[in-house]
């Protein structure tokens, strides 16, 4: 099974190929939410350097979110529309699952959380649901675990200082490339999962967009 991938929720956008359970070829661009203009050069470069052509792809994954509100939509009509024009199923998985997914480390418990802003953040729901929380509900769902934790995604980062101060010893630092989606982990959990038609994958937004927001005031 030949599979790309594809990441855009954040700052930070990847591009993946995958064959037989392993990746082949993986790019990133991290230069701002440039996604609309740098997205469709990077995927046909990496396809070149695998001497892979469209037609060889056999199944397409994309990150649901949540996250940047412009980068999912880029990321998931990139997606769409490949996955309708060569005929392909496409598989949808959240970018929580996927940070859970690259964090995994033995002995620690993993908890995904995407900066929401605010004092918030995106995390997973008990059913495996992304929903959203704040600081001070993560600090204390954290607090509970009866193992040591490991906060993998963009809330660790922008909430390092308190992650630390509250869970006083309980918390094992994770390694820079964990708080990032990438897509070279998109597309190994993407390969035991089946796809679906495009038209039924859809974003994860969990809240309006600030300029949606804004509209209503």
């Amino acid at each position: 099974m030949k599979i790309l991938a594809i990441e855009t929720s954040g700052t930070c956008f990847s591009v993946a190929l995958a064959q037989t359970g392993s990746v082949i070829a993986e790019t990133f661009w991290h230069g701002g939410l440039a996604h609309s203009e740098k997205l469709i050069t990077h995927i046909e470069w990496l396809l070149a350097q695998a001497q892979w052509q469209p037609g060889d792809i056999e199944k397409i994954a994309v990150s649901t979110g949540p996250g940047s509100f412009t980068g999912i939509r880029v990321g998931m009509v990139c997606a769409r529309t490949m996955s309708h024009a060569l005929g392909l199923p496409l598989v949808g998985i959240t970018t929580l699952e996927i940070l859970a997914a690259g964090a995994a480390c033995a002995g620690a418990q993993v908890y995904p959380a995407i900066d929401a802003l605010r004092n918030e953040a995106f995390v997973l729901s008990k059913s495996g649901q992304a929903n959203i929380v704040s600081i001070e509900q993560l600090c204390a769902r954290l607090k509970k675990s009866a193992r040591p934790v490991m906060v993998a995604g963009t809330a660790a980062v922008a909430y390092h200082d308190l992650l630390k101060r509250e869970l006083s010893g309980k918390l094992v630092a994770a390694a820079p490339l964990a708080h990032l989606p990438r897509a070279g982990v998109l597309a190994l959990v993407a390969g035991s999962r089946a796809g679906a038609h495009y038209s039924s994958v859809t974003p994860v937004y969990i809240r309006k967009s600030w300029a949606e927001e804004k509209r209503k005031k």
